[in-house]
């Protein structure tokens, strides 16, 4: 005679079985699959804005020499605040070997900061003296930016801010790693800046001259030391470009291409008097 309560009991059982090892297979499955290429980046991300990049895999370097390498280009500024985030990462196909991520970076310098540790920071973060509006990295692989924000004791927190591309491959074993490069972190290093001033002169009849001076400067290699001294040297943070280059600041630069020798310093006075001599004004 059968029993419907034990035939139950027994089916029940079964299933419940077959649940457990269902999800215990799924479990398995998700812990064994390797991670993506977005969890690569935020791991990458969170090791390089705190130090342990242990949960990182590197081509070309080790995580312990990755980290030596960023407790030297940390430096000084160790205890200032600074956050690194992945803005984009590429989404490759099935069988893609390659993807890139956007790592955003961006240091807060506290209002009592002295001024050798904002220029560790312009150097951490650049390589060279901080830029200004009018300056374009060429090649523009990223671009540093700077802003002000009122710190909590009423000073001004300078914020610096800038972008670097990783790319990572995906290894034999599926999973994904990072090749290193040190422009991952301090990119920019030993840059060739271009800057631009535009000149417009409106005469009185109506007549209107419009010129621009380009003038590029390539830096040459600075380490954070060599920036730190110049800036307590010299004091050039409220310049353009945050260098003079009539003063101290020619020792930053590997070259400078211009027409003009002034257009660095101010209004560019070859290209001024030209387009004055072309609106009918005599100089002398």
């Amino acid at each position: 005679m059968r029993h419907p309560k034990r035939n139950l009991r027994q089916r029940v059982a079964v299933g419940a079985v077959g649940v457990l090892t269902f999800t215990t297979l799924t479990a398995c499955d998700i812990a064994n699959k390797p991670p993506t290429p977005d969890q690569t980046a935020k791991a990458l991300a969170a090791g390089l804005g705190g130090g342990d990049l242990n949960q990182v895999a590197f081509d070309g370097a080790t995580s312990a020499n990755v980290a030596a390498f960023l407790a030297t280009a940390v430096g000084d500024l160790k205890d200032v605040k600074r956050a690194v985030t992945v803005s984009q990462v590429s989404e490759p196909k099935s069988n893609d070997r390659t993807a890139t991520a956007t790592l955003a970076f961006t240091w807060t310098l506290p209002s009592a900061a002295p001024a050798s540790a904002t220029a560790t920071a312009t150097a951490t973060a650049t390589g060279t003296p901080p830029g200004s509006a009018s300056a374009t990295p060429t090649p523009s692989t990223t671009t540093p930016s700077s802003a002000t924000t009122t710190g909590a004791g009423g000073g001004t927190d300078v914020v610096w801010s800038y972008t670097t591309t990783a790319n990572l491959s995906r290894a034999q074993d599926e999973t994904w790693h990072v090749t290193w490069n040190p422009a991952l972190f301090a990119p920019n290093l030993g840059r060739e800046v271009v800057f631009r001033t535009a000149l417009s002169l409106a005469h009185g009849d109506g007549r209107r001259l419009d010129e621009e001076d380009v003038t590029t400067v390539r830096f040459r290699r600075l380490d954070a030391g060599e920036i730190a001294r110049y800036i307590d040297a010299e004091a050039p943070l409220d310049s353009a470009g945050s260098f003079k280059s009539e003063g101290l600041g020619i020792a930053l630069f590997d070259a400078i291409e211009s027409r003009d020798p002034t257009a660095l310093v101010g209004l560019p006075l070859i290209r001024t008097c030209r387009m004055l001599r072309a609106a009918g004004i005599d100089l002398f």
